[in-house]
């Protein structure tokens, strides 16, 4: 029995998984800074003490919009520990659809990066009282967005330096935890893509989520040495529960892109990486193979053949070669792809299914 599986709220999960691997690296940027699971720890207090600044109280939303960063791990981390409901924003929604949720899911407070707040000009929702910048945790005035956004394009390494000096200690006096979550208290209130209208807003609560991870961990083996490299957003429940929650389990690392996973920014961080777990879509790989790998196999006559060979014969080669050769893979247009990973493991999610659990939101 994993030492999480008596674990009946994420909160309590997340606890056990920080207070268990202190000193291993937890969230990382690629050529950015890096925490450990205790800085982790040390982190989250100091959200808490914004929340509690910012009179967020249990129950409270708080909806989050960024590309994958170590501050929007932090932000959720302390909100889903603290007993607040965080509302996680996909980032390539339209401004429309970015206003239609904050203002639908009663969101109190919203967290958003210096290259998103542009989404968010002249939103309306009454419910609204405070936003920060997510770079840096400083309050932001949406009134004022286009000054703002003059003053951003040439201040982005101040907001770096800002951002270290938020985690000061001011959180000293909440080293006690919060009172903590039930099982069904709301957790996350995430919101689908809207293919059939408005996005639709679903209820995971803790016990939810943390019965989602602790069946996952049983069957996927990994260790503190493990490296995964986020690719997805955090904001859809697959990345955020396999690539980021799951991972803590084991005390591994996870490390986040700067930028949007296009093959010229996946190859070079895989490079530098060297990523052990990798959680993707089929466009995302299909892209990278389309780009960067179809070229050198139309260019060398032995790869060319390598993929044509039967079964029986990759799966020796693999053998010989300590890695995964699976040349009938299927790529979302139905045609095979090869796949060759050493010591990587690729997971793949094909279409939603009917393991997504969770209940309807409705607002007022």
């Amino acid at each position: 029995m994993a030492f999480c599986d008596n674990a009946k709220t994420l909160a309590e999960y997340v606890h056990l998984c920080l207070d268990r691997h202190l000193r291993h690296t937890f969230l990382a940027e690629i050529d950015g800074r890096a925490l450990t699971y205790a800085q982790t720890r040390e982190q989250i207090v100091e959200i808490w003490a914004l929340f509690r600044r910012a009179g967020i109280q249990r129950g409270d939303k708080v909806a989050l919009l960024g590309l994958n960063s170590i501050n929007w791990a932090l932000v959720y981390l302390g909100a889903v520990t603290y007993g607040a409901v965080v509302v996680p924003i996909l980032p390539d929604f339209q401004p429309a659809a970015i206003h239609n949720i904050v203002d639908l899911s009663e969101a109190k407070a919203l967290f958003v990066s210096s290259n998103m707040i542009e989404k968010v000009e002249g939103i309306k929702a009454p419910k609204l009282e405070r936003s920060f910048l997510l770079e840096d945790f400083h309050p932001l005035d949406l009134r004022a967005v286009p000054e703002f956004m003059k003053k951003i394009r040439v201040q982005v390494d101040l907001l770096r330096e800002r951002a270290s000096g938020f985690f000061g200690g001011r959180g000293a006096s909440l080293r006690r935890r919060p009172e903590p979550p039930k099982p069904d208290d709301v957790a996350a209130l995430v919101y689908t893509s809207g293919t059939t209208g408005h996005s639709k807003g679903v209820m995971l609560t803790q016990g939810n989520i943390v019965a989602d991870l602790i069946s996952a961990v049983r069957y996927v083996e990994v260790s503190p040495n493990d490296r995964f490299l986020s690719l997805l957003p955090l904001a859809h429940t697959y990345e955020c529960t396999c690539g980021f929650l799951g991972p803590m389990s084991a005390g591994c690392s996870v490390y986040h892109l700067k930028g949007k996973p296009s093959p010229s920014v996946l190859l070079p961080a895989f490079r530098k990486v060297k990523p052990t777990m990798v959680f993707a879509v089929p466009l995302v790989i299909e892209k990278i193979y389309r780009k960067q790998v179809l070229a050198r196999i139309e260019s060398s006559a032995v790869l060319k053949a390598a993929t044509k060979l039967p079964p029986s014969l990759t799966a020796t080669l693999a053998d010989r070669l300590n890695c995964s050769m699976r040349p009938s893979t299927t790529n979302s247009n139905g045609k095979g792809l090869p796949v060759v990973a050493d010591r990587l493991s690729i997971a793949w999610c094909l279409a939603s299914s009917a393991s997504d659990c969770g209940l309807p939101w409705r607002s007022r």
